[in-house]
């Protein structure tokens, strides 16, 4: 059985209720699969649509791995799966591609199955594209099941939330995040687990990739500025053209701000632990910069100027560094 197919531990009760709705052919047309980043929202729904393609469901209702529908799954060739991403190079999802995707929705499947198709992100489309989706929501075509992957359900337009039913991922415990991490990670020792576990907010999805050696060599080059910037030692604008956002796009300057806002909660909640008033203030000024800034990236405001208001507002609250 493919790793790929099934849901995670901790999705055990979500899994349970909705493979059992697909078994009694019960899938809503929509569903709106949302929660934060990095707790396995794309493994369920991986899961999720090789129980309705697989021609020969395992017995817990997770797809074989074996038959062809699961191998061209695996292989991201399946012609009954339709999966929508946003370009990196492009600021959102357009109308062209959303009506494409429901355009394929109201094909015949090419063995009479159901057909099945992913936004991900439903967060990133634009006005025009809700608009064109709300049309397939009202009108869905027969043997069509539609899911709908967001991080921020209540920001979506009210017509489209309506018409979707909501699935709801929640984060694992603390102990089945490290658990599974720990498999994962044989190599890390506890405390590190639980570092990584901390400055992820607990997404254990997250911290595996935080893991990566790419990964944490950039973590520690932003840490760095943000030491200095906090410190009072790096001018704002000279900060800003050291942070690789601005050559590389939208998706690495969005991880660059969810890294400071998660590295600012930590913080906080060291400062609480130690009710350490003047630590918590400066963390929390930084993690309203974070949020601030994550706003804007979703309005697609100018890199620079966000890079260079973000870190203004970092360093408002006297410091001496980052610890």
């Amino acid at each position: 059985m493919d790793a790929e197919l099934t849901p995670l531990p901790w999705q055990a009760p979500l899994w349970q209720h909705w493979r059992a709705r697909i078994s009694a052919g019960r899938l809503p047309h929509a569903l709106l699969i949302a929660g934060p980043a990095g707790i396995g929202k794309h493994r369920l729904v991986r899961a999720l649509v090789a129980a309705l393609l697989c021609r020969q469901t395992r017995a817990d209702g997770s797809g074989c791995g074996r038959c062809p529908g699961c191998r061209q799954l695996l292989a991201g060739v399946h012609p009954s799966l339709q999966w929508l991403r946003r370009d990196p190079e492009r600021r959102d999802i357009g109308i062209d591609a959303v009506r494409d995707l429901c355009q394929a929705l109201t094909m015949t499947s090419h063995d009479n199955g159901v057909k099945v198709a992913v936004i991900d992100p439903v967060d990133a489309l634009n006005i025009n594209g809700f608009n064109a989706l709300l049309k397939n929501l009202e009108e869905p075509p027969t043997a069509s099941h539609l899911l709908l992957l967001s991080r921020r359900p209540m920001v979506l337009p009210a017509t489209v939330r309506s018409r979707c039913q909501l699935l709801r991922c929640t984060p694992p415990t603390p102990e089945q995040a490290r658990d599974w991490l720990a498999e994962q990670l044989p190599q890390a020792g506890l405390g590190e687990l639980e570092a990584i576990l901390a400055g992820s907010l607990g997404a254990p999805l997250a911290a595996l990739q935080h893991w990566q050696p790419q990964l944490r060599e950039r973590h520690a080059r932003w840490h760095r500025v943000l030491e200095r910037v906090m410190a009072g030692e790096l001018p704002p604008l000279q900060a800003a053209g050291q942070i690789e956002v601005l050559r590389e796009g939208r998706d690495i300057m969005l991880e660059f701000f969810t890294w400071c806002y998660q590295h600012a909660l930590a913080g906080a909640r060291e400062a609480l632990a130690d009710a350490a008033s003047a630590r918590l203030r400066r963390w929390l000024q930084m993690g309203e910069a974070a949020v601030a800034a994550m706003r804007g990236v979703e309005a697609n405001a100018s890199p620079q100027l966000l890079l260079e208001a973000a870190f203004e507002r970092m360093r408002q609250t006297p410091r001496t560094a980052v610890d």
